[in-house]
């Protein structure tokens, strides 16, 4: 073998190597850096795909019905509800995987709205869907769309919103509307169920306890039984979010005062960024990763989008716009690398996206790629 080709053959080898330990011919790593997506659903029956870093629109994908459920995604698909009553997996690069239809295509039309689903929740391989059709709540396979499981709650009932606690990959608790909270085990016979008025979703508290609110007071349930097991903090008025902050073993709150609450064992406080102001606060979000506290962001139905310290809950950078903001921020970083870079990107109502970088700069503001109106937060690839 001369010269040449034995530098052409070890030139091919080394690309050979590379691909099988995960590179490219630059030495970057395979599938390690690719943009993160987010996703969010629309009611003129559209899901819309954009790039998390620039803010850049990718694609549209047409459903059968409006879309008011928040989709749910992991680092290849996005799952996503809409009023025809079926259930989309689609592709990171808008295509579909496939379709499976929940409830009955002639009975979906009578569950318009907010009601026909909620958001999904992935456990272990299986997407369970809540849904008002007879408070049924579903199993599907993440992979092949085969619907494997559904259980009923009952005629006139919501299935409203579904959490796993810690570890505990089996057990799903339910708040129902018209019927209180239930659990199950993956989906057979409840475990139980208990008649209680609960305002808006549970939520695990910070110590692993099982918690909801009846407007103003938060409330704990016993894990094993469903029985109320204590009460915590009365706020005096009705609670609209809470985020919970695992690092720091916090729990953040807004109520319908304009206030924002963080309680924790090493110490708390309670501000009103913009004054006493009733139901304009809106809503918050922490977002964390498995290293570092990426940091509180608010926004309102005010206009406002800001950035609270954690620490004392005064306003780091803030601005407002002539927008109407009722989902949470969305918080993500830019790749799927460990990078720290990060958006905070929030849809008003009518769908405009503004897309911000951590110290508050405006990095993105569209308002022509989506055309109808947005009722649930987007979400952002798990990487």
């Amino acid at each position: 073998m001369n010269a040449h080709l034995r530098l052409l053959f070890i030139f091919f080898l080394l690309v050979l190597m590379g691909v099988l330990i995960g590179c490219d011919w630059k030495g970057t790593k395979i599938g390690g850096a690719r943009p993160v997506n987010l996703y969010v659903g629309s009611t003129d029956k559209n899901l819309y795909a954009f790039e998390v870093e620039s803010g850049k629109f990718l694609w549209k994908y047409p459903t059968g019905g409006e879309i008011y459920a928040q989709p749910l995604a992991t680092n290849d698909t996005v799952y996503v509800a809409a009023t025809d009553g079926a259930l989309y997996a689609i592709s990171s690069d808008g295509k579909l995987y496939w379709k499976t239809q929940l409830v009955p295509a002639d009975k979906a039309p009578q569950y318009k709205g907010l009601r026909t689903f909620t958001t999904p929740l992935l456990v272990v391989g299986t997407i369970f869907v809540p849904s008002a059709y007879q408070g049924t709540i579903y199993a599907v396979d993440m992979f092949s769309g085969k619907l494997t499981n559904s259980y009923s709650l009952g005629a006139d009932t919501q299935a409203y919103h579904l959490l796993t606690l810690g570890n505990d990959k089996k057990t799903i608790f339910d708040n129902a509307e018209g019927i209180g909270i239930s659990a199950f085990e993956y989906l057979g016979q409840p475990k139980w169920s208990k008649q209680r008025y609960v305002y808006g979703p549970l939520y695990q508290f910070r110590d692993g306890k099982l918690a909801g609110f009846a407007g103003s007071q938060e409330i704990f349930f016993d894990l094993t039984t469903g029985d109320i097991s204590g009460y915590g903090t009365d706020f005096h008025h009705n609670v609209i979010s809470i985020a919970e902050e695992r690092i720091n073993n916090a729990t953040y709150y807004t109520d319908s005062s304009g206030r924002v609450t963080k309680e924790s064992g090493t110490g708390s406080w309670a501000v009103f960024p913009y004054g006493f102001d009733p139901l304009k606060t809106g809503s918050f979000v922490v977002s964390l990763n498995s290293n570092a506290d990426l940091g509180l962001f608010l926004a309102s139905q005010n206009g406002h989008v800001a950035r609270l310290d954690e620490k004392d809950g005064h306003i780091i950078w803030d601005h407002q716009y002539p927008e109407e903001f009722r989902q949470l921020p969305l918080v993500a970083r830019i790749n799927q690398n460990t990078s720290s870079e990060f958006r905070v990107i929030v849809i008003s109502k009518t769908g405009h996206l503004y897309s911000f970088d951590g110290n508050g700069n405006l990095l993105k503001n569209d308002n022509t790629s989506i055309s109808g109106e947005v009722y649930q937060a987007p979400v952002a690839e798990i990487p």
